[in-house]
């Protein structure tokens, strides 16, 4: 699993948001969500900064840099 994968899944729990309220929030589909937390795809940029907005972190967090 990918950093991103992991961070994002962690906050996802961290925050007690379903991947359909995460996917709601960001305007994709809840397959999409799945697909990120497993490293099937990633986020486009533009989504990239909802999400971290959303969780309130940096880029280099949620990237794992």
């Amino acid at each position: 699993m990918c950093k991103f994968a992991e961070n994002f899944k962690k906050l996802r729990l961290e925050y007690k948001f379903t991947i359909k309220y995460v996917a709601k929030l960001l305007n994709v589909s809840p397959s999409t969500i799945i697909a990120w937390e497993k490293s099937k795809s990633y986020p486009y940029f533009d989504t990239l900064i909802k999400i971290v907005k959303l969780f309130n972190v940096t880029c280099n967090y949620i990237l794992g840099l």
